[in-house]
């Protein structure tokens, strides 16, 4: 079973360990219960059958809890920082809403901005954040623009890419001065002009960026990520009249914002409307999960389930799918005794022999268990001596894998509980209607009578068996089936994935050894007919074909094979060698990523071609138009927070037109560039306080943004 990963903030280990607890004893009390009727059984003598269903209940029922057993040690071997490896202690959000700025609100100019008068404040306005960056990073960025002009790709949006790689890389005073050098030379292009605007609202200059985002609103209009940038910038200055009516324009356009989502969230519990909020919040979630957002979830008392997080990576994605074709097993099952006689009495024994063929797989199974986990309590020990085993599995899809999967196990426990006390139920009303039987049976009336008993009975019982039987099968296929689909990216060694599946499906098999059917014979001089139970089938076999890479050029591949993430971050200024750099440059880069700050922001990524011609026309990437054939990354304080798909299953190829609809897996294309757009967050990169260090050390408490004190001399 999977020991419960340990990159997600909600739960910690400790709760874990105690809702891990809680199940252990509710399946104890039940083994308990079930132990307490088999030996009733054996005291009373009651039928062979009857003993042997109680035995195969039991023994299922114990390997459950040994499996369960086995994730709460795999979670205890593991210490508290393997556990939470790359994200911080739970600590529930507090958030408050700034208050209006009223000094920086009178210095926007009156109305909105046209291109002629854009020109002016934008130059005004990068030379005003120039006075605010470091000479180091000025230089550094005039000399990677000035490379980048002089080589082969220096077309605006790959210049544009340069600057949208140093930030997401810890770079964003690089990347705010190199953006303000590309807007300036083509104040044409509307999507890096959005770019810039969300930068300076990231940093603080939310009154910078608004007459920017109003000229570029009126000339596109109904764009959601020109919209949400409003609602953020407004959101800085403290005025949420306006941001969330720009907010809930950005969220009518594309319901599941994520940035727009979590700061109408953070308004909406300012005003005490909590409800409202927490549908916001889900509504992040359902765009990509992160337990960032789940914290934001529970502090305003909402509860996330299972099927809330979306995750839509290969593997049968519906409820009704199987990914080990358990229906093909189902289907040899023998039917139900609906006639008494020798026809009874054929369909016993054609239970019993698929009973009994049934335990061939089973114990070929365990035997493959037991092989498994000598090597995943191996690899168990391996990882928790040595944590960097795990830095690669730390992402968005492997994250997300666990945590559903998690959830899946503590909240669907309930109905498994709900669905043992209906078959209990059933157990019982059959052994009434059994006793009931036996009684009239004394007398019957010949054998006429016994033979019609029989067949009422065996009728009465087995509707309730089928309907009882049929209830559980079907929980157990969308369950099993989840957890295998799921541990393809929740695993993250073979043999814990290999010791999962052979659990699951020995599981399975035990169930249906287990499954319980009457047949009464009463009387009847007829031979049974002997009839061979059906030839099992074999399972089918799941491999990840999940296979992605983003390229933003010219600096960053993002990689990800199944549930792996690695990223390739390269700053070479000689051209000729393209992505692959040097690995002193490489290293320099890796070792200096500026974080612990706090930022905010999705990217879109979206692929087109001919993108030059076509930049005044297409403007800000929508985040609705990328749902097919795009891509999201998240950031937060620690860095890329998420990267992840947008759309669904076959959806990830994002070398194709905007809002083409992609049908199967690829890349971000070299020969298609991708266009990217960026959504602000309502959180600000921070300028520290009283620290001798300079604008970014991450050591002090209080933080002032960067930008907010820029003068952008608007015109009144």
């Amino acid at each position: 079973m999977v020991p419960l990963s340990a990159f997600t903030q909600r739960p910690t280990k400790s709760e874990l360990q105690s809702q891990m607890h809680e199940m252990t004893n509710d399946l104890s009390k039940q083994i308990a219960d079930v132990e307490k009727q088999l030996a009733d059984a054996r005291k009373t003598k009651s039928s062979p059958e009857t003993i042997k269903n109680l035995e195969d209940q039991l023994s299922m029922m114990k390997k459950q809890l040994q499996l369960m057993g086995g994730v709460a040690n795999g979670l205890s071997k593991m210490s508290n920082k393997v556990v939470q490896q790359a994200v911080q202690e739970d600590v529930k959000p507090k958030y408050t809403v700034p208050p209006r700025d009223n000094a920086r609100i009178k210095q926007l100019p009156d109305g909105v901005l046209s291109d002629e008068q854009l020109i002016p404040f934008a130059k005004n306005v990068v030379a005003e954040v120039d006075k605010k960056i470091s000479a180091s990073d000025k230089a550094k960025a005039t000399e990677v623009y000035d490379a980048m002009m002089k080589s082969k790709y220096n077309s605006p949006n790959t210049l544009a890419n340069v600057a949208n790689t140093c930030w997401l890389n810890g770079y964003p005073e690089i990347a705010l001065c190199i953006m303000g050098k590309v807007c300036l030379a083509d104040m044409s292009n509307g999507n890096n002009l959005n770019n810039y605007a969300a930068f300076l609202t990231m940093m603080g200059g939310d009154h910078a960026a608004i007459p920017i985002l109003q000229n570029l609103n009126q000339k596109f209009p109904n764009n959601s990520s020109i919209l949400n940038n409003l609602g953020q910038a407004w959101y800085g200055l403290g005025d949420m009249t306006q941001s969330k009516k720009y907010l809930d324009q950005s969220m009518h356009l594309y319901a599941l914002n994520s940035e727009a989502n979590l700061t109408n969230a953070r308004i909406c519990k300012s005003q005490g409307n909590n409800q409202e909020a927490m549908q916001s919040v889900k509504r992040a979630i359902e765009e990509d999960y992160t337990p960032e957002k789940e914290n934001e979830l529970n502090d305003l008392g909402g509860e996330l389930s299972w099927e809330d997080i979306p995750f839509p990576y290969p593997g049968p994605a519906d409820t009704t799918a199987e990914p080990l074709s358990f229906q093909k097993f189902i289907a040899t099952m023998p039917e139900y005794a609906m006639d008494a006689g020798a026809a009874a009495e054929t369909l016993h024994n054609e239970w019993y022999s698929w009973k009994q063929n049934l335990r061939v797989p089973i114990e070929q199974l365990l035997g493959q268990s037991n092989e498994v986990k000598e090597k995943w309590q191996a690899y168990v020990t391996k990882a928790r001596d040595n944590p960097a085993l795990l830095k690669p599995y730390n992402n968005s899809v492997h994250n997300t894998a666990v945590r559903k999967l998690q959830l899946m196990m503590i909240q669907e426990n309930e109905k498994l509980v709900k669905l043992a006390k209906k078959m209990k139920d059933a157990e019982d009303t059959i052994k009434q209607w059994r006793t009931e039987y036996e009684e009239k049976l004394k007398d019957p009336g010949g054998c006429g009578g016994a033979y019609q008993l029989a067949k009422d009975f065996n009728v009465k019982a087995n509707n309730l068996w089928h309907d009882r039987n049929n209830e559980l099968l079907g929980f157990l296929k969308q369950y099993y089936g989840e957890w295998a689909r799921l541990s393809l990216y929740a695993t993250t060694d073979r043999s814990e994935y290999e010791f999962n599946i052979a659990s699951i499906k020995s599981q399975f098999l035990d169930v249906l050894a287990g499954l319980k059917c009457e047949y009464e014979v009463g009387c009847d001089k007829k031979e049974p007919e002997n009839k061979n139970a059906k030839e099992l089938p074999d399972f089918d076999e799941m491999n990840c074909t999940y296979k992605q890479e983003i390229m933003i050029w010219p600096f960053t591949k993002m990689k990800f094979d199944c549930n792996k993430w690695t990223t390739e971050i390269g700053v070479e200024l000689n051209f000729n060698y393209g992505l692959n750099v040097s690995p002193y440059v490489k290293f320099e880069i890796e070792e200096n990523l500026r974080t612990g700050r706090t930022t905010k922001g999705t990217i879109e990524v979206g692929g087109e071609s001919g993108i030059k011609g076509a930049e005044l026309e297409l403007g800000p990437l929508k985040g609705e138009a990328v749902i097919k054939g795009g891509a999201g990354i998240e950031l937060t304080e620690h860095g890329i927070e998420s990267v992840y798909i947008k759309g669904g299953v076959g959806s990830n190829a994002i070398n194709s037109p905007e809002g083409a609809d992609v049908t199967n897996y690829g890349q971000i294309s070299a020969q298609a560039e991708a266009r990217m757009t960026w959504e602000s967050g309502s959180e600000k990169i921070g300028a520290e306080s009283g620290t001798g260090e300079g604008h970014f050390s991450s050591s002090a408490e209080v933080k002032v943004p960067l930008l907010d004190a820029i003068k952008i001399g608007g015109a009144h």
